[in-house]
């Protein structure tokens, strides 16, 4: 089947290929990526707005103690006995 369409595509002059795959490219790969970055940019804008603070309590004596290996920081409550990341 899908030989039978890849023939047609090709039947096709270079233009109406190139309408053809834009829509498809369009279809099948949306702009979700930058979708999710745009959601994740405005998440951490609205969580740490005022600083950052622990999920679990919401202190905001916190301090960063490490890095583990993705990069994402360690941070020890000072007022509490619990660390978050």
């Amino acid at each position: 089947m899908w030989k039978d369409v890849y023939a047609d595509f090709t039947d096709l002059p270079k233009h109406e290929q190139q309408k053809l795959f834009n829509l498809i490219k369009e279809e099948f790969f949306s702009d979700e990526v930058e979708e999710m970055k745009d959601a994740f940019t405005a998440i951490r804008e609205t969580r740490f707005n005022e600083g950052l603070a622990c999920v679990h309590c919401g202190s905001v004596k916190v301090k960063e103690t490490a890095n583990t290996e993705t990069g994402r920081g360690i941070f020890v409550v000072t007022a509490a006995s619990h660390s978050t990341t």
